[in-house]
């Protein structure tokens, strides 16, 4: 398993998640068609540390997507409430505990889409 898919695993488990985006989890974007809220994230591991384990910085960002604030805004928090913190394992893939880095909230006024961006910073090893 790779460090997307235990965001994704650990997302999709979130009861909280589930009862605002329900299965609408999606890697990358959330295409014109989904029906919002929904979730778009993506995973990005930097280079190789120096050192006996071979650990790569990973970055999470999370977009909680809504036509209303208050879903985005809710939706971000049970985000929040699944990744921050979370530390996982699936055989040889390991994700350190995730620490938010980043809240920012938006507006796209043509789109009529409020939305929140999450960061969070972590360590991964394979």
């Amino acid at each position: 398993m790779n460090v997307g898919a235990l965001v994704y695993a650990q997302l999709a488990a979130a009861a909280a998640v589930g009862a605002v985006a329900a299965d609408r989890i999606l890697p990358i974007e959330v295409d014109q068609e989904t029906e919002l809220p929904a979730i778009a994230y993506t995973v990005q591991l930097g280079e190789s540390a120096d050192g006996t384990a071979p650990l790569q910085r990973a970055v999470v960002t999370v977009h909680a997507l809504a036509h209303a604030e208050s879903q985005a805004h809710d939706l971000a928090v049970a985000v929040d409430g699944a990744l921050n913190g979370f530390a996982g394992r699936d055989g040889g893939t390991v994700l350190g505990p995730l620490s938010r880095s980043g809240w920012q909230p938006d507006y796209t006024q043509e789109l009529n889409i409020w939305s929140v961006s999450l960061t969070y910073e972590g360590w991964a090893t394979y």
